[in-house]
């Protein structure tokens, strides 16, 4: 089970939800029921996630706090490669899949 919460945004209500090993998810919308933390870890992580959307819409480079990022190996290492982008810089698809080799990994993988 992981705890899951609201904040309302400048673009909308956001979810989030947190598990002992970080924030797990985030997304538009008011989707699924609260879920109140129930360990320590839980609710470390929902303070920071909450911290980190405010800085954010404040305009600050947000410190983000721990992920648990789930998914492919592909996923994972884009994922990666996303957060090696300092704070208010871009990056094009095709630089990405440069970074991450993309012609070694398959979107299925």
């Amino acid at each position: 089970m992981a705890a899951r919460a609201r904040y309302r945004s400048p673009v909308g209500t956001l979810t989030f939800e947190v598990g002992d090993e970080g924030l797990r998810s985030l997304r538009f919308g008011a989707l699924g029921a609260l879920r109140p933390p129930v360990t320590a870890a839980e609710s470390d992580h929902l303070a920071a996630t909450r911290r980190a959307l405010k800085e954010y819409f404040a305009g600050k480079a947000p410190k983000l706090p721990r992920l648990d990022l789930r998914g492919t190996e592909f996923r994972l290492a884009v994922w990666r490669a996303l957060l090696e982008i300092p704070w208010g810089e871009t990056r094009s698809y095709g630089e990405i899949a440069a970074r991450i080799g993309s012609l070694r990994l398959a979107p299925g993988t």
